[in-house]
């Protein structure tokens, strides 16, 4: 895969306890793309572009943190996502890793894999601006995030042009 340069630096919420390095070969030329970042405390997110908080948000989630996220910790995380709807203009929520993971219950507490795809649809019913993003694994979810940000400058460039 070829990834984009980014021209702002990449912002990483400080209270991310294990957050993605955004270092990529670039398969065509052999560089390595090591991507600016800052750490950063955030309202609302885990990632975004430095500048950019009300345009393109990220909420990162591995699985376990995901099912906790919409079983126990339902209220925060349902006043988080109300928060991004409220303040991003792309407020999303990348999720490391795929349905079928969910289906297999490839996660370790008790929690019935249709609970989990059904409050997923359920939040993306009460918060229609959030995109749900299921990514495959947390180095894919970290690759699309650089692919979304250089879309995010883009449509700012054309924007201001």
């Amino acid at each position: 895969m070829n990834y984009p340069p980014l021209e702002r630096p990449i912002v990483v919420d400080t209270r991310e306890q294990l957050p993605w390095e955004f270092d990529f070969v670039n398969k065509s030329t052999g560089e390595l793309m090591d991507y600016a970042t800052v750490s950063q405390k955030m309202d609302e997110g885990d990632y975004e572009l430095e500048g950019l908080h009300e345009t393109c948000v990220i909420e990162r989630k591995s699985l376990p943190d995901f099912v906790s996220s919409i079983t126990w910790g339902r209220d925060r995380f349902s006043a988080e996502l109300k928060r991004m709807q409220e303040r991003v203009e792309h407020p999303f929520v990348f999720i490391e890793c795929n349905v079928d993971q969910v289906l297999r219950g490839d996660y370790q507490n008790n929690v019935v894999p249709r609970a989990i795809i059904g409050s997923t649809l359920s939040f993306a019913v009460d918060f229609p601006a959030v995109h749900f993003v299921w990514c495959g694994s947390r180095r894919y979810a970290e690759a699309q995030a650089l692919l979304l940000f250089a879309d995010i400058e883009r449509e700012m460039k054309k924007r201001s042009a």
